[in-house]
């Protein structure tokens, strides 16, 4: 609360348009946090009831570490304001409640973290990888332009998701050479994709 107040006071100490900056800011930042987290869970039940989910093992959740990924999901959601995330933060949720957190709650955060963290175009490259079968040359990659895409790709290859192998051995210097490598989802990789269902 003590930054919120601090950021506050910086913004009306503007002069001519801080009052009406600190107002549009504060005055609904903390409606529409409220307003995506309520959404999030109407639109969580209405998934549910339509597709109802195997909740057996609840109980055997570490009811400590539950809370804990629960609480950090709300916040991530308060935050998100991309229809798209908040479609994988739901997924995220159910597999959270349908699979009991046990051993694997590191990996259960650092996925959260990660998927907080990624940004759509991430998000779509991940989803369209991970139906190839076979690796793909970055510069085949389309969409976006080609430095956003390979800044992208070598995102998700930081976090562990894909894999890459060098595509092309002729170093000609007339080109991107490593536009050339061949990238594929990793195992770690598609085990994200499942747990935040993205296909």
């Amino acid at each position: 609360m003590k930054k919120d107040t601090i950021i506050e006071a910086g913004l009306n100490a503007i002069p001519y348009v801080g009052g009406s900056l600190a107002t549009l800011y504060y005055g609904s930042k903390n409606e529409k946090k409220f307003e995506r987290l309520e959404n999030f869970y109407k639109e969580l039940k209405e998934e549910m009831d339509k597709n109802p989910i195997d909740v057996s093992g609840f109980t055997n959740h570490n009811e400590e570490e539950l809370e804990n990924v629960i609480s950090d999901l709300n916040d991530k959601v308060e935050k998100e304001t991309r229809e798209e995330k908040r479609k994988y933060l739901k997924h995220f949720f159910i597999s959270t409640i349908e699979t009991p957190i046990q051993n694997d709650f590191d990996e259960r955060k650092a996925f959260l973290d990660i998927l907080d963290g990624m940004t759509v175009v991430e998000c779509k490259l991940l989803d369209f990888l991970s139906k190839q079968q076979d690796p793909i040359q970055i510069r085949n990659l389309t969409g976006e332009d080609i430095y956003v895409l390979y800044g992208a790709v070598n995102k998700l290859i930081s976090y562990g998701f894909l894999e890459a192998r060098r595509g092309n051995f002729t170093m000609n210097g007339a080109q991107d050479e490593k536009l050339d490598d061949l990238i594929f989802t990793s195992v770690y990789g598609k085990r994200f994709i499942e747990y935040i269902r993205m296909n």
